[in-house]
Protein backbone atom coordinates (compact mmCIF):
# COMPACT_ATOMS: atom_id res chain seq x y z
CA UNK A 1 0.00 0.00 0.00
CA UNK A 2 2.63 2.48 1.19
CA UNK A 3 4.65 1.78 -2.46
CA UNK A 4 0.96 2.87 -4.11
CA UNK A 5 0.44 6.17 -2.05
CA UNK A 6 3.99 7.16 -3.14
CA UNK A 7 2.77 7.59 -6.95
CA UNK A 8 0.16 9.60 -5.84
CA UNK A 9 0.89 13.30 -5.87
CA UNK A 10 2.67 12.16 -9.67
CA UNK A 11 -0.60 10.52 -11.26
CA UNK A 12 -2.66 13.93 -9.39
CA UNK A 13 -0.07 16.13 -11.52
CA UNK A 14 -0.70 13.93 -14.30
CA UNK A 15 -4.21 13.85 -14.45
CA UNK A 16 -3.90 17.79 -14.13
CA UNK A 17 -1.49 18.23 -16.84
CA UNK A 18 -3.49 16.56 -19.42
CA UNK A 19 -6.65 18.10 -18.16
CA UNK A 20 -4.46 21.75 -18.78
CA UNK A 21 -3.66 20.55 -22.25
CA UNK A 22 -7.21 20.15 -23.32
CA UNK A 23 -7.80 23.41 -21.63
CA UNK A 24 -4.83 25.36 -23.69
CA UNK A 25 -6.45 23.05 -26.77
CA UNK A 26 -9.59 24.47 -26.27
CA UNK A 27 -11.08 26.75 -28.93
CA UNK A 28 -11.44 30.95 -28.25
CA UNK A 29 -14.68 32.28 -27.78
CA UNK A 30 -13.72 34.51 -30.23
CA UNK A 31 -13.75 33.56 -33.61
CA UNK A 32 -11.19 36.03 -34.95
CA UNK A 33 -8.58 34.31 -33.32
CA UNK A 34 -6.20 32.37 -34.82
CA UNK A 35 -6.26 28.48 -32.93
CA UNK A 36 -2.62 28.62 -31.98
CA UNK A 37 -0.82 32.16 -31.57
CA UNK A 38 3.25 31.62 -30.64
CA UNK A 39 2.22 32.46 -26.93
CA UNK A 40 -0.52 29.91 -26.76
CA UNK A 41 1.86 27.24 -28.82
CA UNK A 42 4.74 27.74 -26.04
CA UNK A 43 2.20 27.19 -23.53
CA UNK A 44 1.02 23.99 -25.29
CA UNK A 45 4.45 22.73 -26.01
CA UNK A 46 5.37 23.06 -22.46
CA UNK A 47 2.25 21.30 -20.69
CA UNK A 48 3.08 18.51 -22.84
CA UNK A 49 6.44 17.88 -22.27
CA UNK A 50 5.32 18.55 -18.79
CA UNK A 51 2.87 15.29 -19.34
CA UNK A 52 5.90 13.38 -20.73
CA UNK A 53 8.26 13.80 -18.01
CA UNK A 54 5.60 12.75 -15.51
CA UNK A 55 4.70 9.82 -17.68
CA UNK A 56 8.17 8.64 -17.63
CA UNK A 57 8.44 9.29 -13.83
CA UNK A 58 6.62 6.43 -12.86
CA UNK A 59 9.26 4.33 -14.23
CA UNK A 60 11.70 5.47 -11.88
CA UNK A 61 11.91 6.03 -8.05
CA UNK A 62 14.32 8.78 -8.36
CA UNK A 63 11.94 10.90 -10.01
CA UNK A 64 8.79 9.74 -8.14
CA UNK A 65 10.89 11.30 -4.98
CA UNK A 66 11.39 14.03 -6.67
CA UNK A 67 8.00 14.98 -7.70
CA UNK A 68 7.05 13.97 -3.90
CA UNK A 69 9.41 16.50 -2.84
CA UNK A 70 8.04 19.51 -5.45
CA UNK A 71 4.11 18.32 -4.44
CA UNK A 72 5.32 19.11 -0.40
CA UNK A 73 6.55 22.25 -1.69
CA UNK A 74 3.86 23.34 -3.53
CA UNK A 75 1.46 22.43 -0.32
CA UNK A 76 3.80 23.84 1.73
CA UNK A 77 3.89 27.46 0.21
CA UNK A 78 0.12 27.33 -0.58
CA UNK A 79 -0.63 27.13 3.08
CA UNK A 80 2.07 29.31 4.02
CA UNK A 81 0.50 31.97 1.52
CA UNK A 82 -3.25 30.94 2.93
CA UNK A 83 -2.04 31.78 6.60
CA UNK A 84 -0.59 34.93 5.27
CA UNK A 85 -3.89 36.19 3.69
CA UNK A 86 -6.02 35.29 6.68
CA UNK A 87 -3.58 37.28 8.49
CA UNK A 88 -3.76 40.01 6.77
CA UNK A 89 -6.62 40.44 4.43
CA UNK A 90 -5.64 43.99 3.63
CA UNK A 91 -2.94 42.42 1.74
CA UNK A 92 -5.23 41.00 -0.97
CA UNK A 93 -6.04 42.71 -4.38
CA UNK A 94 -9.10 44.23 -4.64
CA UNK A 95 -9.44 42.29 -8.00
CA UNK A 96 -9.33 38.99 -6.48
CA UNK A 97 -12.11 39.66 -3.48
CA UNK A 98 -14.73 38.46 -6.06
CA UNK A 99 -13.41 35.12 -6.26
CA UNK A 100 -13.44 34.58 -2.69
CA UNK A 101 -16.35 32.35 -0.88
CA UNK A 102 -19.37 34.02 0.13
CA UNK A 103 -19.11 34.85 3.85
CA UNK A 104 -15.59 36.21 3.96
CA UNK A 105 -16.07 38.56 0.29
CA UNK A 106 -19.47 40.11 2.23
CA UNK A 107 -16.70 40.60 5.12
CA UNK A 108 -13.79 41.94 3.27
CA UNK A 109 -16.09 44.85 0.66
CA UNK A 110 -17.30 45.96 4.38
CA UNK A 111 -14.39 46.22 6.06
CA UNK A 112 -13.13 48.40 2.40
CA UNK A 113 -16.05 50.10 2.14
CA UNK A 114 -17.06 48.03 -0.92
CA UNK A 115 -20.48 47.08 -2.52
CA UNK A 116 -21.44 44.29 -2.08
CA UNK A 117 -24.32 41.40 -3.16
CA UNK A 118 -25.96 41.93 0.65
CA UNK A 119 -25.98 45.60 0.27
CA UNK A 120 -28.49 45.68 -2.76
CA UNK A 121 -31.98 45.43 -2.91
CA UNK A 122 -34.45 44.03 -6.56
CA UNK A 123 -36.77 43.84 -8.65
CA UNK A 124 -36.19 41.22 -11.80
CA UNK A 125 -32.85 42.69 -13.22
CA UNK A 126 -32.98 45.88 -11.97
CA UNK A 127 -31.40 46.18 -8.96
CA UNK A 128 -30.17 49.21 -6.27
CA UNK A 129 -28.62 49.54 -3.29
CA UNK A 130 -30.77 49.69 0.19
CA UNK A 131 -32.39 52.58 1.08
CA UNK A 132 -30.50 54.95 2.88
CA UNK A 133 -27.59 52.59 3.20
CA UNK A 134 -24.09 54.21 4.68
CA UNK A 135 -20.96 54.46 3.08
CA UNK A 136 -18.70 53.94 6.67
CA UNK A 137 -15.67 54.72 4.94
CA UNK A 138 -17.04 56.90 2.33
CA UNK A 139 -19.46 59.23 4.35
CA UNK A 140 -19.67 61.73 1.17
CA UNK A 141 -21.67 58.66 -0.29
CA UNK A 142 -24.85 60.11 0.23
CA UNK A 143 -27.78 56.78 -0.48
CA UNK A 144 -31.18 58.23 -1.05
CA UNK A 145 -34.95 56.82 0.24
CA UNK A 146 -34.61 54.88 -3.29
CA UNK A 147 -31.33 53.30 -3.22
CA UNK A 148 -28.64 55.54 -5.35
CA UNK A 149 -26.51 58.41 -4.70
CA UNK A 150 -28.20 61.47 -4.11
CA UNK A 151 -27.18 63.88 -0.90
CA UNK A 152 -30.92 65.00 -1.48
CA UNK A 153 -34.50 63.79 -2.17
CA UNK A 154 -35.70 64.60 -5.47
CA UNK A 155 -39.38 64.96 -5.45
CA UNK A 156 -41.78 66.86 -8.18
CA UNK A 157 -39.41 68.16 -10.52
CA UNK A 158 -35.44 68.03 -11.72
CA UNK A 159 -34.08 69.83 -14.19
CA UNK A 160 -31.74 67.16 -14.91
CA UNK A 161 -31.55 62.98 -14.60
CA UNK A 162 -28.23 61.18 -14.53
CA UNK A 163 -28.29 57.72 -16.07
CA UNK A 164 -24.94 55.56 -15.98
CA UNK A 165 -22.49 52.83 -14.01
CA UNK A 166 -19.89 53.10 -11.81
CA UNK A 167 -18.22 56.08 -13.63
CA UNK A 168 -21.43 58.33 -12.96
CA UNK A 169 -21.93 56.75 -9.49
CA UNK A 170 -18.23 57.78 -8.55
CA UNK A 171 -18.15 56.69 -4.85
CA UNK A 172 -14.19 57.18 -4.61
CA UNK A 173 -14.70 60.98 -4.94
CA UNK A 174 -17.01 63.32 -3.00
CA UNK A 175 -18.64 64.95 -5.60
CA UNK A 176 -19.87 63.31 -8.39
CA UNK A 177 -21.53 64.48 -11.42
CA UNK A 178 -24.91 65.14 -9.74
CA UNK A 179 -23.62 66.98 -6.65
CA UNK A 180 -20.72 68.95 -9.56
CA UNK A 181 -24.68 70.39 -11.59
CA UNK A 182 -26.10 71.20 -8.33
CA UNK A 183 -23.23 73.67 -7.47
CA UNK A 184 -23.74 74.91 -11.02
CA UNK A 185 -27.22 75.74 -10.09
CA UNK A 186 -29.00 72.70 -11.77
CA UNK A 187 -30.71 70.57 -9.50
CA UNK A 188 -29.73 67.28 -10.36
CA UNK A 189 -31.44 63.17 -9.86
CA UNK A 190 -28.30 60.76 -10.07
CA UNK A 191 -30.06 57.15 -10.94
CA UNK A 192 -26.49 55.19 -11.79
CA UNK A 193 -25.06 52.13 -10.05
CA UNK A 194 -22.10 49.98 -10.55
CA UNK A 195 -22.96 47.03 -13.00
CA UNK A 196 -25.39 49.21 -14.67
CA UNK A 197 -25.96 48.58 -18.41
CA UNK A 198 -28.32 50.00 -21.22
CA UNK A 199 -31.59 47.72 -20.22
CA UNK A 200 -30.64 49.24 -16.23
CA UNK A 201 -30.27 52.08 -17.69
CA UNK A 202 -34.10 52.29 -19.34
CA UNK A 203 -35.91 50.35 -16.51
CA UNK A 204 -33.87 52.96 -14.14
CA UNK A 205 -35.38 55.70 -15.95
CA UNK A 206 -38.95 54.09 -16.78
CA UNK A 207 -39.59 53.06 -13.01
CA UNK A 208 -38.37 56.04 -11.28
CA UNK A 209 -38.72 59.01 -13.89
CA UNK A 210 -41.50 57.98 -15.90
CA UNK A 211 -43.87 56.29 -13.53
CA UNK A 212 -43.52 58.42 -11.16
CA UNK A 213 -44.67 61.45 -13.43
CA UNK A 214 -41.01 63.28 -12.63
CA UNK A 215 -40.74 66.23 -14.37
CA UNK A 216 -37.64 66.94 -16.17
CA UNK A 217 -35.57 69.13 -18.52
CA UNK A 218 -32.80 67.02 -19.63
CA UNK A 219 -31.58 63.38 -19.50
CA UNK A 220 -27.67 62.74 -19.58
CA UNK A 221 -26.63 59.06 -19.94
CA UNK A 222 -23.22 58.85 -19.92
CA UNK A 223 -22.33 55.38 -22.22
CA UNK A 224 -19.03 53.76 -20.82
CA UNK A 225 -17.47 51.91 -23.71
CA UNK A 226 -16.63 48.79 -23.64
CA UNK A 227 -18.66 47.72 -20.59
CA UNK A 228 -21.90 49.15 -21.62
CA UNK A 229 -22.34 47.48 -24.67
CA UNK A 230 -21.14 43.87 -23.08
CA UNK A 231 -23.41 44.62 -19.81
CA UNK A 232 -26.68 45.15 -22.37
CA UNK A 233 -26.08 41.36 -23.82
CA UNK A 234 -25.47 40.14 -20.60
CA UNK A 235 -28.86 41.35 -19.48
CA UNK A 236 -30.43 40.04 -22.62
CA UNK A 237 -29.05 36.61 -21.40
CA UNK A 238 -30.15 36.90 -18.04
CA UNK A 239 -33.60 37.66 -19.42
CA UNK A 240 -33.65 34.86 -22.30
CA UNK A 241 -33.00 32.21 -18.98
CA UNK A 242 -35.86 33.48 -16.33
CA UNK A 243 -32.85 35.17 -14.30
CA UNK A 244 -32.75 37.93 -11.93
CA UNK A 245 -30.15 40.75 -11.05
CA UNK A 246 -28.27 37.84 -8.90
CA UNK A 247 -27.82 36.08 -11.89
CA UNK A 248 -26.73 39.14 -13.87
CA UNK A 249 -24.08 40.10 -11.89
CA UNK A 250 -22.84 36.64 -11.56
CA UNK A 251 -22.19 37.15 -15.14
CA UNK A 252 -19.01 39.72 -14.43
CA UNK A 253 -17.47 37.36 -12.39
CA UNK A 254 -17.69 33.43 -13.22
CA UNK A 255 -17.49 32.00 -9.01
CA UNK A 256 -17.71 28.64 -8.78
CA UNK A 257 -17.65 28.73 -5.05
CA UNK A 258 -19.19 32.07 -5.05
CA UNK A 259 -22.50 30.53 -3.13
CA UNK A 260 -20.16 28.95 -0.34
CA UNK A 261 -20.62 30.22 3.12
CA UNK A 262 -17.82 28.56 4.77
CA UNK A 263 -15.24 30.90 5.96
CA UNK A 264 -12.83 28.30 6.16
CA UNK A 265 -13.12 26.97 2.82
CA UNK A 266 -9.42 27.39 1.35
CA UNK A 267 -9.25 30.97 -0.30
CA UNK A 268 -6.27 30.35 -2.65
CA UNK A 269 -7.91 27.27 -3.86
CA UNK A 270 -11.24 29.57 -4.25
CA UNK A 271 -9.39 32.18 -6.20
CA UNK A 272 -7.42 29.25 -8.49
CA UNK A 273 -10.44 27.52 -9.84
CA UNK A 274 -12.56 30.89 -9.81
CA UNK A 275 -9.51 32.64 -11.86
CA UNK A 276 -9.42 29.99 -14.41
CA UNK A 277 -11.74 31.54 -16.93
CA UNK A 278 -9.41 34.29 -17.29
CA UNK A 279 -6.35 31.95 -17.50
CA UNK A 280 -7.97 30.84 -20.60
CA UNK A 281 -8.25 34.10 -22.18
CA UNK A 282 -4.46 34.61 -21.24
CA UNK A 283 -3.92 32.02 -23.58
CA UNK A 284 -6.38 31.53 -25.66
CA UNK A 285 -7.35 35.75 -26.05
CA UNK A 286 -5.84 38.08 -28.48
CA UNK A 287 -2.53 39.71 -26.90
CA UNK A 288 -0.31 42.64 -28.03
CA UNK A 289 3.09 41.11 -28.67
CA UNK A 290 5.91 42.85 -26.08
CA UNK A 291 3.42 44.55 -23.95
CA UNK A 292 5.25 46.99 -21.58
CA UNK A 293 5.23 46.52 -17.99
CA UNK A 294 5.42 49.67 -17.13
CA UNK A 295 3.98 52.70 -19.05
CA UNK A 296 5.95 56.07 -18.56
CA UNK A 297 3.42 59.72 -18.61
CA UNK A 298 3.93 63.41 -17.92
CA UNK A 299 3.06 63.09 -14.25
CA UNK A 300 4.87 59.36 -13.53
CA UNK A 301 5.28 56.03 -14.56
CA UNK A 302 2.87 53.57 -13.76
CA UNK A 303 1.75 49.57 -14.33
CA UNK A 304 0.56 48.49 -17.03
CA UNK A 305 -3.29 46.87 -16.63
CA UNK A 306 -3.55 43.72 -18.33
CA UNK A 307 -6.57 44.57 -20.57
CA UNK A 308 -4.89 47.81 -21.83
CA UNK A 309 -3.17 46.17 -24.68
CA UNK A 310 -6.65 44.86 -26.50
CA UNK A 311 -8.38 45.38 -29.64
CA UNK A 312 -12.13 44.09 -29.01
CA UNK A 313 -13.99 45.82 -31.75
CA UNK A 314 -17.69 46.43 -31.77
CA UNK A 315 -19.22 46.07 -35.09
CA UNK A 316 -23.05 46.84 -36.31
CA UNK A 317 -24.01 42.41 -36.33
CA UNK A 318 -23.01 42.51 -32.67
CA UNK A 319 -25.75 41.19 -30.39
CA UNK A 320 -23.99 43.77 -27.99
CA UNK A 321 -24.31 46.93 -30.82
CA UNK A 322 -28.33 45.40 -31.06
CA UNK A 323 -29.08 45.11 -27.38
CA UNK A 324 -27.31 48.71 -26.59
CA UNK A 325 -29.28 50.27 -29.52
CA UNK A 326 -32.59 48.28 -28.49
CA UNK A 327 -32.52 50.05 -24.68
CA UNK A 328 -30.90 53.05 -25.71
CA UNK A 329 -33.76 53.61 -28.50
CA UNK A 330 -36.47 53.04 -25.65
CA UNK A 331 -34.84 55.52 -23.47
CA UNK A 332 -34.85 58.06 -25.79
CA UNK A 333 -38.24 57.61 -26.70
CA UNK A 334 -39.75 57.93 -23.74
CA UNK A 335 -37.32 61.18 -23.33
CA UNK A 336 -38.58 62.60 -26.77
CA UNK A 337 -42.33 62.05 -26.17
CA UNK A 338 -42.09 63.96 -22.90
CA UNK A 339 -40.00 67.08 -24.78
CA UNK A 340 -36.93 66.20 -22.65
CA UNK A 341 -33.84 66.88 -24.16
CA UNK A 342 -31.34 64.23 -24.47
CA UNK A 343 -27.44 64.76 -23.82
CA UNK A 344 -25.67 60.84 -24.71
CA UNK A 345 -21.90 60.99 -23.57
CA UNK A 346 -19.13 58.66 -24.35
CA UNK A 347 -16.83 58.11 -21.92
CA UNK A 348 -13.88 56.14 -23.67
CA UNK A 349 -12.12 52.92 -22.52
CA UNK A 350 -8.97 53.88 -20.81
CA UNK A 351 -6.86 52.69 -23.91
CA UNK A 352 -8.21 55.27 -26.20
CA UNK A 353 -7.32 57.77 -23.84
CA UNK A 354 -3.88 56.58 -23.04
CA UNK A 355 -2.97 55.46 -26.21
CA UNK A 356 -1.42 58.38 -27.87
CA UNK A 357 0.63 59.11 -24.89
CA UNK A 358 2.59 55.44 -25.31
CA UNK A 359 5.63 55.30 -27.39
CA UNK A 360 6.20 53.49 -30.48
CA UNK A 361 3.14 50.53 -31.04
CA UNK A 362 2.23 52.43 -34.31
CA UNK A 363 0.49 49.44 -35.43
CA UNK A 364 -1.59 49.05 -32.72
CA UNK A 365 -2.47 52.72 -32.27
CA UNK A 366 -3.51 52.35 -35.92
CA UNK A 367 -5.96 49.51 -35.41
CA UNK A 368 -7.37 51.05 -31.77
CA UNK A 369 -8.25 54.64 -33.91
CA UNK A 370 -9.53 52.65 -36.83
CA UNK A 371 -11.68 50.95 -34.52
CA UNK A 372 -12.62 53.85 -32.63
CA UNK A 373 -13.35 56.25 -35.04
CA UNK A 374 -15.82 53.28 -37.05
CA UNK A 375 -17.85 53.14 -33.65
CA UNK A 376 -18.53 57.14 -33.12
CA UNK A 377 -19.66 56.88 -36.77
CA UNK A 378 -22.20 54.21 -35.43
CA UNK A 379 -22.91 55.97 -32.63
CA UNK A 380 -23.37 59.43 -34.11
CA UNK A 381 -25.36 57.75 -36.92
CA UNK A 382 -27.59 56.16 -34.20
CA UNK A 383 -27.53 59.45 -32.07
CA UNK A 384 -28.68 61.15 -34.77
CA UNK A 385 -32.06 62.76 -34.20
CA UNK A 386 -34.38 65.64 -32.99
CA UNK A 387 -33.61 66.45 -29.22
CA UNK A 388 -30.77 64.38 -28.96
CA UNK A 389 -27.12 65.63 -28.77
CA UNK A 390 -24.06 63.39 -28.84
CA UNK A 391 -20.92 64.07 -27.41
CA UNK A 392 -17.58 62.17 -27.73
CA UNK A 393 -15.40 62.90 -25.13
CA UNK A 394 -12.12 60.93 -26.17
CA UNK A 395 -10.70 64.56 -27.77
CA UNK A 396 -11.11 66.57 -24.39
CA UNK A 397 -9.68 63.42 -21.97
CA UNK A 398 -7.02 62.34 -24.12
CA UNK A 399 -6.17 66.64 -23.80
CA UNK A 400 -6.78 66.40 -20.18
CA UNK A 401 -4.95 62.88 -19.56
CA UNK A 402 -1.55 64.36 -21.24
CA UNK A 403 -1.41 67.54 -18.69
CA UNK A 404 -2.49 65.84 -15.52
CA UNK A 405 -4.20 62.61 -13.95
CA UNK A 406 -8.18 62.53 -14.30
CA UNK A 407 -8.46 58.95 -13.40
CA UNK A 408 -8.66 57.21 -9.55
CA UNK A 409 -5.92 55.43 -10.54
CA UNK A 410 -3.84 55.81 -13.82
CA UNK A 411 -5.06 53.83 -16.90
CA UNK A 412 -8.32 52.89 -15.16
CA UNK A 413 -12.13 54.22 -16.55
CA UNK A 414 -12.99 55.16 -13.16
CA UNK A 415 -12.68 58.89 -12.75
CA UNK A 416 -11.19 60.87 -9.73
CA UNK A 417 -12.43 64.55 -8.27
CA UNK A 418 -10.17 66.40 -11.06
CA UNK A 419 -11.58 64.37 -13.45
CA UNK A 420 -15.36 64.11 -12.75
CA UNK A 421 -14.65 68.54 -12.29
CA UNK A 422 -13.48 68.40 -15.38
CA UNK A 423 -15.93 66.59 -17.89
CA UNK A 424 -18.73 67.48 -15.57
CA UNK A 425 -18.18 71.11 -16.95
CA UNK A 426 -17.60 69.65 -20.53
CA UNK A 427 -21.32 68.42 -19.97
CA UNK A 428 -22.71 71.27 -18.49
CA UNK A 429 -21.28 73.61 -21.43
CA UNK A 430 -23.22 70.64 -24.22
CA UNK A 431 -26.60 70.71 -22.17
CA UNK A 432 -26.22 75.23 -22.37
CA UNK A 433 -25.84 74.47 -26.42
CA UNK A 434 -29.00 72.64 -26.64
CA UNK A 435 -31.22 75.91 -25.62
Amino acid sequence: MKNKIKYVPSAIGLVLSIWLFIFALSPSESPQIFALSYFRLSIVIMIALVILYLSVSFWFVRLILINNLAAITVISATAVLELGLRSMPSMLPATLVPYLPHEVRMQITKDRGLMNEEMLKGDGLLYSLKPNLIFSIKPWVKIDSLGYRNAIEIRDVVDVVFLGDSVVFAEGVKKDFATRFRDRGLTAFNLALAGYGAYQYRDAYKKFVIETGLLHRYLIVVVTGDNDFKNSLSYARALENGGDYRVYLKKHVNTLFGDIKASNFPWIVSILINKMPDFKNLITGRRYSTVPETIRLPYGNFPVPHNLFTLDAVKESDLTWLHFKKAMDEILNMARDRGVKTLVAYHPPPRIVYAPLFDGYKEFKKKLEKNHLKLMVMLASFFNRPDVRFKDLTAFQQAAAARENICSSPMTVHLNSRGIELISGVLFEELQQMN
